[in-house]
C-alpha cells in the first residue's frame, strides 16, 4: 500500500503540490489568526497597566503591628509567583510636637503642630541626599538617661524643609522632650513616580489644613532609620507605630494567559490577609476585571473570524478533493476492477493525504510567524517569539479536519463502478452530492432556526461569569451558516441562469462566447464551486470593510486592533482564494486536453482556446462578486449589530444600530478584487502560452 501510495503521490505530483500549497496555508492562516488575537491581547494588557498609576498597579497592605508575619508575606508569594517585585515596609507614627522655640536671627519657621514619622527600609538607593546626610541608627546606651531615650537622627523633605522652615541643624521635640529629632540631612525621592511609593509622597511635604501655606499650624513629616523606629526605651517603644507593606510587580511578566489567575489570585489574598485583620488595597483587581470583560467581547469577534475562515477553508479543500478524484479516475476504476473495496481504495488516498498534512503541519509554523512578524514590522508592533499553545491546537486541527475534506470525496467516488464512472463522464451532473441530498436546504432550515433564536435572545452572550460575557458559540456562527446556505441555494438555480445566458448570445457573432456559456451551462457543477469561493471571499470583504469602518470612531485601542484583525483576516482570506481560484482554473485547463484537442481538429487555434478559458473565468468571477454582494450585505445587516451590542459597554464601545454601508469605499475594495483576480487570469494566460508545446503533445496523444 505503501508503494502504490507513493507511485500515486509521485504521478499526481503538480496536482499534490497544490493540495500542500493550499493545507500549508489553511494551517498559517488558522496559526496566525491566533497568534495576532495572543499578540494584541498581550499588547493591550502591557497598555493597560503602563497607562495605570502607580498606586493602581501596586499593593498596600495594612494592618496593625502583629499583623505581618512570614507566613503572609509567604502566602502572598505563593499566590503571585515572579510577578512580585519587592517589598518596602513602611512604618508611620503621629507625635504631638512640643511648642518650638523661635531664635531671632536664624529666620522665620511655621510653627508645627504634629510629627509624622516614617521610616522605610528600603531608603538607601531610592532616595537623592540634597543637604546632609541619611541618618544613622539610634544608638541606646550612649549618654543614656534614665527617662528618654538618646536624640534621634532624621531627615526632612526638600518640599517640607521650603515648607516649613527647617533645615539641617534643628531639633525638634515631642511627648515633652520624651523624643528628640535631629534634622541631619535633606531629601527627595529619586523617581517621584516610582511604583515603591505608590503616589504618596507625604513623608516628604508637610500637610496643612488651610488653603494659605503661611498660615499656621502644620504638620512636619520626618524620616528616621528603620532600627530606630522599632527600638524600645528602657520598656516601651520609643515610636508606637502602624506598619504597612508596599508591594511592587513585575509588570512585563504579567502575560495575557495569567491574568485570569492572577485577578483570582488577588480576591482570594484579600479574602485570606482579612482573617489576619489586614487591609489589601490595589487597584490591580479593577483593572484585571476590566482588562477580562474586554478580552472576553473581543474573543467573540475572533470567534466569528475563526469559524468563518475555517468554513472558508475546508470549502476549498472539499473542492481541490473533487480535482483529485477527477485525476485519479483511471486508478479508481484499476483498483475497483481488480476487486479492491472502496475501504481499500480509501485508505490508500487517506495515507496520501496524511502525508500532505503532516508536512502541512511541519511548515506552517515558519509561515505564520513570517506573516505576524510582516505584520508587526509594517505596523510598528512587538512580535511575538513563538506560537502560542493555542496557534498549534488550530494548526493542528485544521489539519485533520483539511485531512478529512480531502478524504471524504474519494470514499463517495470509491463506491461507484466503472460503468457508473464512465456515465458520470459522458453525461456530467447538474447537481453536487449536496444538493442531491438536500444538505443546502437542511443548512438554510438550521441556520435560520438559530438566526430566529438568535432574535428571540437578542444578544450573543449566552450568560455572564462575574462580570465576563461568556458567548454562545452556536448562535455566533448561526448567521454565517445561513448566508453560506443561501449561497448554496442560489447555486441551484445557476445552471438555469447559465442556459438563460447562453440562449441569449448563441446569435452572437464568434464561436468563443457562446461555445464558452454553452460548456458552463452543460457542466455547471465545478463552476459552481468556483462561484460560491468567489462569492464567499467577496461577501466577507464586504463584511470585513463594513464592520471595519463601523469600529473607526472607537477610542478603544481593542477595538482598533478588531479592526486590524478583520483586515488582516480578509486579506489572507482573498491570497487564499486568488491562489485556489488560479489552481483551479489550471488543473481544469490540463485536464480538458481531449476537449481541445477535438476544437483543434474542428479549426480552433491555441489562441481561441486560450480565450475560451479566460472568458470562462471571466464569467464564474462575475457571478462570484454579484452573489458576494449580497452575502455581504447580508452579514452585514444581520451580525454587526449584534457584534457591536457585544462589543459595547462602558469600557469597549457604543452598540451600532443601524449598519450603514460605504458604498465608495466598498466599490474601492471590488475594484482590487477584480485586478486581483483579474492578475490571476492574466497568469493563467501566461502559463498556458509557456507550456503550448506541452499541450500540443497532448492534444495529438489524444
Amino acid at each position: 500500500m505503501i508503494n502504490l501510495t507513493l507511485r500515486h503521490l509521485r504521478r499526481h505530483w503538480q496536482l499534490n503540490v497544490a493540495v500542500l500549497l493550499c493545507l500549508t496555508l489553511a494551517s498559517a492562516l488558522a496559526a496566525s489568526l491566533s497568534s495576532y488575537a495572543a499578540s494584541i491581547a498581550a499588547q493591550e494588557l502591557s497598555r493597560t497597566l503602563d497607562e495605570a498609576s502607580p498606586s493602581q498597579r501596586s499593593i498596600l497592605i495594612t494592618g496593625t503591628l502583629y499583623t505581618f508575619s512570614e507566613e503572609l508575606y509567604g502566602a502572598l508569594q505563593e499566590k503571585l509567583g515572579d510577578v512580585l517585585k519587592d517589598r518596602m515596609v513602611i512604618r508611620h507614627a503621629t507625635l504631638s510636637a512640643d511648642p518650638q522655640i523661635s531664635i531671632e536671627g536664624i529666620g522665620h519657621k511655621r510653627t508645627v503642630t504634629l510629627l509624622n514619622v516614617y521610616s522605610f527600609d528600603k531608603l538607601i538607593g531610592n532616595v537623592r541626599v540634597v543637604e546632609g546626610r541619611l541618618p544613622n541608627q539610634v544608638r541606646l546606651f550612649e549618654d543614656p538617661e534614665p527617662w528618654r531615650p538618646p536624640p534621634i537622627e532624621a531627615v526632612i523633605g526638600v518640599r517640607a524643609a521650603e515648607q516649613s522652615g527647617y533645615g539641617v541643624g534643628d531639633r525638634l521635640t515631642a511627648g515633652g522632650t520624651y523624643q528628640r529629632l535631629d534634622i541631619v540631612g535633606i531629601v527627595e525621592p529619586l523617581d517621584p513616580r516610582a511604583d515603591m511609593w505608590g503616589e504618596d509622597l507625604s513623608a516628604f511635604a508637610t500637610i496643612t489644613n488651610s488653603r494659605d501655606l503661611d498660615t499656621d499650624p502644620i504638620t512636619l513629616p520626618l524620616i528616621i532609620d528603620a532600627y530606630s523606629m522599632q527600638s524600645y526605651y528602657p520598656n516601651r517603644p520609643i515610636f508606637p507605630h502602624e506598619v504597612s507593606w508596599r508591594i511592587t510587580l513585575n509588570p512585563h511578566l504579567i502575560s495575557a494567559d495569567k491574568a485570569e489567575a492572577l485577578h483570582s489570585n488577588l480576591i482570594n489574598f484579600q479574602t485570606q490577609s482579612a482573617t489576619v485583620r489586614a487591609t489589601t488595597s490595589t487597584g490591580l483587581v479593577r483593572i484585571l476585571a476590566d482588562y477580562l470583560t474586554r478580552l472576553s467581547r473581543l474573543r467573540m469577534a475572533f470567534l466569528l473570524l475563526t469559524v468563518q475562515t475555517l468554513f472558508f477553508v475546508l470549502y476549498t479543500l472539499t473542492m481541490f478533493a473533487s480535482f483529485v478524484v477527477d485525476r485519479s479516475q483511471v486508478e479508481l476504476a484499476t483498483l475497483s476492477g481488480r476487486g479492491a473495496s472502496a475501504w481499500q481504495i480509501t485508505r490508500v488516498f487517506a495515507l496520501e493525504n496524511l502525508i500532505l498534512a503532516s508536512m502541512a503541519v511541519i511548515l506552517c509554523p515558519a509561515l505564520a510567524l513570517g506573516a505576524i512578524r510582516l505584520w508587526a514590522e509594517s505596523s510598528g508592533e512587538v512580535a511575538p517569539i513563538a506560537l502560542p499553545g493555542e496557534a498549534w491546537v488550530l494548526s493542528g486541527v485544521v489539519a485533520v479536519l483539511g485531512w478529512l475534506a480531502l478524504v471524504l470525496p474519494v470514499f463517495l467516488a470509491a463506491r461507484r463502478n466503472i460503468l457508473g464512472s464512465h456515465r458520470l463522464y459522458a453525461r456530467p451532473t447538474q447537481q453536487s452530492a449536496a444538493q442531491k441530498r438536500y444538505f443546502d436546504l437542511y443548512l438554510l432550515a438550521f441556520g435560520a432556526l438559530l438566526y430566529w433564536q438568535l432574535n428571540q435572545s437578542g444578544s450573543l452572550v449566552m450568560r455572564y461569569l462575574g462580570n465576563t460575557p461568556l458567548a454562545d458559540p452556536v448562535l455566533l456562527i448561526g448567521p454565517s451558516l445561513l448566508l453560506i446556505a443561501v449561497a448554496m441555494v442560489f447555486l441551484r438555480i445557476l445552471p438555469f441562469l447559465l442556459w438563460l445566458v447562453a440562449w441569449f448570445f448563441q446569435h452572437l457573432r464568434g464561436v468563443v462566447l457562446s461555445q464558452g456559456l454553452f460548456r458552463l451551462a452543460r457542466d455547471p457543477l465545478q463552476p459552481s464551486r468556483v462561484v460560491l469561493l468567489v462569492s464567499l471571499t467577496a461577501g466577507l470583504v464586504l463584511f470585513t470593510r463594513t464592520f471595519g469602518d463601523s469600529l473607526a470612531g472607537s477610542q478603544e485601542a481593542m477595538e482598533h486592533y478588531l479592526a486590524g484583525a478583520l483586515q488582516l483576516n480578509a486579506l489572507a482570506l482573498v491570497l487564499f482564494s486568488v491562489t485556489v481560484f488560479f489552481l483551479t482554473h489550471l488543473f481544469a485547463a490540463l485536464g480538458r486536453a481531449r476537449e481541445f484537442g477535438i476544437l483543434r481538429a474542428m479549426g480552433f487555434s491555441l489562441y481561441q482556446s486560450l480565450t475560451l478559458l479566460i472568458m470562462e473565468g471571466a464569467v464564474v468571477l462575475f457571478l462570484g462578486l454579484l452573489t458576494g454582494v449580497f452575502v455581504g450585505l447580508g452579514l452585514s445587516h444581520i451580525m454587526i449589530p449584534y457584534l457591536s451590542q457585544a462589543l459595547a459597554g462602558s469600557q469597549v464601545g457604543v452598540a451600532i444600530e443601524q449598519v450603514t454601508v460605504d458604498w465608495p469605499t466598498v466599490a474601492q475594495s471590488y475594484v482590487l478584487l477584480i485586478a486581483v483576480y483579474g492578475s490571476a487570469l492574466v497568469l493563467l494566460w501566461l502559463v498556458l502560452v509557456c507550456t503550448r508545446e506541452h499541450w500540443a503533445v497532448r492534444m495529438e496523444d489524444e
